[in-house]
């Protein structure tokens, strides 16, 4: 009966360990992505960014992604940029993407990392990094408008790369491991309850017995008496 038990418990665990972390992305989906900007000590609120700029379930892209001036931005003022992934789940920090203290000789670019295993992400991370000279003339457009600093809205040049690794479910291994004990656990605890209640029963009948009897026979001595 234990063993049939423990055996059931062990399938239930394994089944919940293989369906923690699902997700539904496959090759090509596209992800959800949204940006928020920072400057002169204010934060704007997240503004979704449009399907064809945004990232490609393990697809290798470079796109320009148009920025629009901030309200209340102005000449002189650093502007940062910060990007979150799946439904915010995932954020970076911020970034630098417009030095308004010095001009920079660079055109930024922000190079964008993101790792999958099996079909989860599970992790994104983004940082600035000059605008390689080979993407020069297919981001001309971009070039100019951030060596113009009046000019908005930008083309900021956004580069997509995806890294696969071994999908290992440890936090799953734990938690079936976990489950399984604590059921187990449980279980051997009932029975354990069941047993005792049982000895306490028999103990209780026992004792109800002997009392009944010495009552019987102190009745009997009083009664020769």
């Amino acid at each position: 009966e234990m063993s049939s038990f423990v055996a059931v418990v062990l399938v239930v665990a394994v089944v919940l360990a293989g369906s923690q972390g699902a997700s539904a992305y496959h090759k090509g989906d596209t992800l959800h992505l949204a940006r928020r900007a920072q400057f002169n000590q204010k934060r704007t609120e997240w503004h979704e960014i449009f399907g064809r700029f945004c990232p490609h379930f393990a697809v290798n892209d470079v796109v320009a992604v148009p920025l629009a001036k901030p309200h209340g931005f102005e000449k002189g003022d650093d502007y940062k940029l910060s990007l979150a992934l799946d439904h915010y789940n995932f954020h970076t920090s911020w970034m630098r993407v417009i030095n308004g203290k010095k001009a920079s000789v660079s055109i930024p670019m922000v190079h964008v990392n993101l790792v999958h295993a099996g079909e989860e992400v599970t992790s994104f991370r983004a940082k600035v990094v000059p605008l390689p000279q080979e993407y020069s003339n297919t981001h001309a457009e971009s070039i100019n408008h951030f060596k113009n600093q009046t000019h908005w809205p930008k083309l900021l040049v956004v580069k997509y790369e995806w890294e696969e690794r071994d999908l290992v479910r440890l936090d799953a291994g734990i938690a079936a491991i976990t489950l399984l004990g604590v059921v187990v656990g449980a279980y051997l605890m009932a029975k354990i309850v069941s047993k005792s209640k049982g000895e306490l029963e028999e103990f209780v009948n026992d004792i109800s017995s002997e009392d009944g009897l010495s009552l019987a026979a102190r009745r009997e001595m009083i009664k020769g008496e």
